[in-house]
Order: structure tokens, then C-alpha cells, then sequence
């Protein structure tokens, strides 16, 4: 957080005084777009921290403290280091689906849960560093999500939210943009090489894990205004429910949260 902050003073100094046309500052040798882009997703908990704090003070507590444990940048991360960015990623997911004004609920087992008035929505959250990690994670997640119905309320349903920020984006570009449309569709169609690549892997998650989410998250420019905003896009796919599963209700509530939180449904 230190090094994010004292990066983000710098770079306001150099968005003042720089043209768009200038390079993008480094630091050690990495492109700042990922150290911003992980300092502006820390901010966007900020609206739901202290609901969280209260609700449920040690547990956020603990999941804050190891957030903040390291490393620096993303390049300095293994698979041994990426507890924190792990859980930002949880959080972070968290905080977007309360914009909508559907509380969660944070903890282990599952990362977080969505408690709709039909029945609960249990998440499991996996990063993938790696394409070859892919469906390994997605496989991991859906693992979990069995193990976490057993201690669920019987009529649970699962989803699978898989971050690809750094696959579909590993030389940490910065993306260009006019108008929030074109950002927004160059970011989708990032996500939709994803999709496809996924369907043989999303066809074996079978009822109730009923979603997955991709997400692709990193600081984009607005070139008319010449700043820099923090893109972040999502995409839930829905599986294929058995007919008389009678979660279509609860499916419908879930796009409406999701839909409310900028959310794209597929």
C-alpha cells in the first residue's frame, strides 16, 4: 500500500505535467499500470469496510492483514506469495456485488457467500497466474464449492469467480479509450476468448455450482480527459440447470444483483 500510494502522488504529478504521448512511468522495471491497479482496487472496499468491520470485526481483520502482506509488485509474486492478492480479490468481488445494495457475508468456506432470499450463493474465488492454470483452478474452485454444501443450507447454489487479469493482460497494458462503451467492449472481448477456451471445463461443473465468473481488472486512459481510471470487467456465464431444479428463481435474482453491480451476463 505504501509503494501504491506513493506511486499514485507521483503520477498525478506526471498527469499534470505530461502529455498522453509520453511513456508510462515504471517501477522497478515494471509497467505502473500494475501497482495502480491494485492500490485503486484496495480503494473500491472503502464504501463497504465498515459493515464489514462491524458485522464481523476479526475475520475482516484477519483476511485486511494478509491483503497487506506482500510482495510489492506483482512480478515478485509466486505461487507461495499469492495469498494476498488472492484475498483482495475476494473482497474486491465482494464490495462490487454490495454496489447493487445485496449484502455478502466474507469468510473461508466459501471465500464469500450471497445470501438471496431463495437460497445462498456460495463463491469460491481463484486467480489464475498462468494459462496452464486455468481449468486446474476452475476444477480447484468447484472442489471446494462441494466440499462448502456440505455445511451449507441444504438449497445452496454455487459459483465459480475465476480473475484472468493476468492472462488476458501480461504485459500489464494500459488500455486507451474515448468513451467508457469502447473500453468496456475491448475488456469483453478479452473475456470472451476465455469463455470460449473454458467450455469443455464448464461443461463438467455440474449442478448446483450454476455460474462461473470471469473478471478482468487494470487502469485504462481516457484520452479525451487525459486521466486514468481503474476498468473493471466482469462476465458471468450461467450453466446449463436441470429443469425441475427449482433455482431459476434464485438465478434471477442473482443477474439482478450482478446486473445492478455493472456486472455482464452471458
Amino acid at each position: 500500500m505504501a509503494v501504491g500510494v506513493r506511486r499514485l502522488r507521483e503520477i498525478a504529478v506526471h498527469v499534470a505535467t505530461h502529455t498522453p504521448a509520453d511513456p508510462w512511468l515504471t517501477f522497478r522495471g515494471l509497467p505502473d499500470v500494475a501497482v495502480i491497479t491494485e492500490a485503486s482496487e484496495f480503494a473500491t472496499l472503502r464504501p463497504s469496510l465498515p459493515r464489514w468491520l462491524k458485522d464481523d470485526r476479526a475475520v475482516m481483520l484477519e483476511k485486511l492483514k494478509r491483503v497487506l502482506g506482500g510482495p510489492a509488485v506483482p512480478t515478485d509474486e509466486t505461487a507461495r506469495s499469492s495469498d494476498p492478492r488472492n484475498v483482495l480479490f475476494e473482497l474486491a468481488l465482494g464490495a462490487q456485488v454490495e454496489v447493487s445494495g445485496q449484502l455478502v457475508k466474507h469468510g473461508e468456506h466459501p471465500d464469500v457467500a450471497v445470501p438471496l432470499r431463495r437460497r445462498d450463493v456460495l463463491v469460491q474465488c481463484k486467480r489464475v497466474l498462468s494459462e496452464k492454470q486455468l481449468e486446474k483452478n476452475m476444477k480447484d474452485a468447484a472442489g471446494q464449492l462441494q466440499d462448502d454444501f456440505d455445511q451449507a443450507r441444504r438449497s445452496s447454489v454455487g459459483l465459480v469467480a475465476i480473475d484472468v487479469s493476468r492472462i488476458v493482460n501480461p504485459e500489464w497494458e494500459c488500455l486507451t479509450f474515448s468513451t467508457p462503451q469502447q473500453v468496456s467492449t475491448a475488456m469483453q472481448g478479452r473475456l470472451s476468448r476465455i469463455v470460449e477456451r473454458t467450455l469443455r471445463v464448464r461443461a463438467e461443473l455440474s449442478y448446483p455450482i450454476v455460474g462461473t465468473l470471469f473478471r478482468f481488472s487494470t487502469i485504462a486512459h481516457d484520452v479525451l480527459h487525459n486521466r486514468y481510471v481503474f476498468a473493471n470487467e466482469m462476465t458471468l456465464v450461467k450453466h446449463d440447470l436441470p429443469l425441475m431444479s427449482r433455482c431459476h428463481g434464485t438465478m434471477a435474482e442473482l443477474h439482478q444483483a450482478l446486473s445492478a453491480a455493472g456486472i455482464e451476463q452471458n
